[in-house]
Order: structure tokens, then sequence, then C-alpha cells
């Protein structure tokens, strides 16, 4: 079954405002907040490397490949140095081109140069993080009919993490 995809409507402004502003932009969250939907989601239409660092034979795209939008997931993976180095020059010798990267972890100290130039922007789980509204249309989008009243705990309970909210969907439409 493919679900919809829900974006809060914050989140979507955050992200192109970020875009607009520089090129790059990382998601920090830990799992369940829906950092590799919501990469989906954003980029969707794009010509879209996507791309996992946990990945035996993690290896950068070539520069002379045709996407627009290189999204990696998982960078809290990209240890090596070498990689390192690699993507930080595919994102300076590529200034048309957009990078969206995913990580459970904080900013790594390697990208950080490229947030104090303006160019890379940090949202983290909180900017992530399902509102009411979002929440209510995810649990519209599994079949689940709930009041205003039990949307409120939902939301106070789960506190907008959308995996949590996504299973309690699933388990109230069955």
């Amino acid at each position: 079954m493919e679900q919809a995809v829900i974006l809060k409507p914050s989140l979507v402004e955050q992200f192109e405002a970020a875009m607009a502003r520089g090129r790059v932009a990382l998601f920090s969250a830990p799992c369940g907040f829906g950092k590799t939907t919501t990469a989906r989601g954003l980029t969707e239409g794009s010509k879209v490397c996507f791309l996992s660092a946990d990945q035996p034979g993690f290896a950068l795209p070539s520069r002379r490949d045709g996407w627009t939008t290189l999204v990696v997931d998982d960078l809290q993976y990209l240890t090596q140095e070498e990689d390192q180095d690699a993507l930080c020059n595919l994102i300076r010798e590529n200034p048309r081109r957009r990078f969206l990267l995913l990580t459970r972890g904080e900013l790594p100290s390697y990208l950080a140069p490229f947030q104090i130039a303006g160019v890379l922007t940090v949202l983290g789980p909180w900017d992530l993080a399902f509102d009411r509204e979002s929440t209510g249309r995810l649990l519209q989008a599994f079949g689940a009919e709930v009041s205003d009243r039990q949307l409120t705990a939902i939301q106070e309970e789960t506190r907008g993490c959308p995996l949590a909210a996504a299973l309690l969907g699933q388990r109230l439409a069955r």
C-alpha cells in the first residue's frame, strides 16, 4: 500500500527559503522524524540522485551525471575523510545544484564552513515534527477518523513525531 507523503506547510516554506538563500539543507533528527520521506516528497519532480551513506560501495555521483539535486541519507556514516572531502568539493564546484543531507547526528564539522557562509541551513527535529493539521492529514490518509479532541490528544502524545503518528494511524484504521 503506497501512502501519500504528508509535508508540513511550514517545513516546505523553510526548505524553499533555505534553497533560495543557499543550496544545501541538512535535516538533523532521530529515527522516526520522517527525514527520508520528507526528502523524497520535497524533491519529487526533480532530477534527484538519492544515496545512502550506509550502503556498501557508497560513492558520490559524477558531476557529469544528470542530477540537479543530490540527497545523501544516513550522513552520519560518511566517516572516511576522503568521502567527506569529496562531498565538500561537490558542493563547492556545483553552485547550480542543490544538496539535501540527512543525518541522525549533529552538523558534521566538515560542513560547518558552509553553514557559516550561509550556504547550508540546518533543520532539526522540531522543524520536521508534524503540527496538529499535518497529523490530522496523515491519520486521514490511513483512513482513521478521529474527533478534534482525539486529534489534540494524539498530537500531544506523539509530540508530532511522524513515525508515531503513522503507526497509530495504521492501528486506528484497522
